[in-house]
């Protein structure tokens, strides 16, 4: 399982996040991908198959799906070290979630502002 719709931005780390995610031994980096769903996945990568798998180790699925946006995801940044995912779309707060879905904090943009997203 997956995205619903486009992909509209992707973040890759190759560090080893398995401290971050139970469970995880074949994660040698993880993928981010933003869509036009609304949503986040993140993925397990696996260096020495050289493709993204699934819990199994086989199968590609997302570990986790982020949610909380209610527009396309413009721009996400994953950061191995931290465990941590950074999420923005226009209309919706910015998200901090952990890799493993948990949000940790929505940061309201005031509806005054009209920030451009750069990631």
């Amino acid at each position: 399982f997956g995205h619903r719709d486009l992909v509209t931005c992707i973040s890759i780390t190759d560090v080893n996040v398995s401290l971050h995610i139970p469970h995880t031994r074949l994660a040698d980096g993880i993928i981010v991908t933003g869509s036009r769903d609304a949503t986040v996945c993140v993925w397990d990568w696996n260096g020495k198959l050289q493709r993204v798998t699934g819990i199994d180790g086989k199968h590609a699925s997302a570990r986790s799906v982020l949610t909380g946006h209610v527009g396309q995801v413009e721009c996400v940044h994953v950061s191995g070290e931290q465990g941590t995912v950074i999420s923005a779309s226009r209309g919706s707060p910015i998200l901090l979630h952990r890799v493993t879905g948990e949000l940790i904090r929505s940061i309201k943009v005031p509806a005054t502002s009209r920030p451009r997203l750069v990631c």
